[in-house]
């Protein structure tokens, strides 16, 4: 199939969908009563199940929040063909979740198109999250569960090699020699101390908010890849950028997450369009 048939079939698809599945009035206003800035972009997820409604926050995440909606939009050229910009969330299978926990969708590598390009950083706020007060190793000496380390492989990997690149121990004599000291400096570390010896990067400039259940976050900077919180999601805090939550819609959520586990069949979100925008950033 040739790269120009494939665009006229999507925008086929892309058009029936808008057609078949046109927000109602009133899923539309009560969506906007349930808004907690009701000037924030307020977008819909057309899904064969129905429909989610998602408040967008700008003022937390204004890079990222920009960027997806440009993607909704069909505003950013994609890597595989840079003269063409596909609407990024339309025509997808949502084949990843668990039930209860959330709903996963939009990665970037299962695009017809290749990921998108240019993306923006994460944007996120460790201090806001507390993580500058939060021990990296609790009283009975566990990593902290934000880490996502496994096994002593991960540990060594993700952890102790970078630790000790950062104060210059380059040889196990020099371990040995300052094993207290080291085991000291490591015991001491923040949190966000430890996730930036993985190789996160924050800000101190905008707030951010925990995962929680109904928020929309970016598994990848800008997206398109997203994830659907059914619960909340501490594990993940500091990690993925939160953009967004569900103002109607999350029973919904709930539904395709069981229909893609339980019964092993993917979920087909149809469009999402913006409903209103009236936040601008040059981004």
């Amino acid at each position: 199939m040739t790269m120009k048939i494939k665009h006229q079939i999507l925008l086929m698809l892309t058009l029936l969908s808008f057609l078949i599945e046109t927000p109602s009035n009133a899923g539309t206003e009560s969506a906007r009563q349930a808004m907690q800035n009701k000037n924030s972009p307020l977008i819909v997820m057309h899904t064969e199940l129905g429909s989610i409604y998602i408040e967008l926050f700008p003022a937390e995440a204004p890079e990222n929040t920009t960027y997806f909606l440009q993607l909704i939009e069909g505003k950013i050229p994609s890597t595989s063909n840079p003269g063409y910009s596909p609407r990024y969330l339309d025509n997808l299978l949502i084949k990843q979740s668990i039930p209860g926990a959330f709903v996963q969708g939009a990665d970037s590598r299962d695009h017809p198109f290749g990921g998108p390009i240019a993306k923006p950083d994460k944007e996120i706020n460790a201090n806001a999250l507390g993580f500058d007060k939060m021990k990296l190793i609790d009283a009975e000496g566990y990593l902290h569960p934000n880490l996502s380390i496994k096994n002593t492989t991960d540990y060594e990997e993700k952890l102790l090699k970078p630790f000790l690149e950062s104060n210059n121990i380059t040889s196990p004599d020099m371990i040995q020699n300052n094993q207290f000291s080291l085991f000291e400096k490591l015991s001491n570390l923040s949190l966000k101390q430890g996730l930036e010896l993985q190789g996160h990067t924050f800000t101190d400039d905008l707030n951010s908010r925990a995962i929680s259940r109904g928020s929309l976050v970016l598994i990848e900077p800008g997206g398109p890849g997203f994830l659907l919180a059914l619960k909340d999601l501490p594990h993940l805090d500091g990690r993925y950028t939160v953009i967004g939550h569900i103002v109607e819609g999350i029973t919904l959520a709930d539904k395709i997450s069981q229909k893609t586990e339980e019964l092993n069949a993917p979920v087909l979100l149809y469009s999402t369009r913006v409903i209103q925008n009236s936040y601008v950033n040059d981004y």
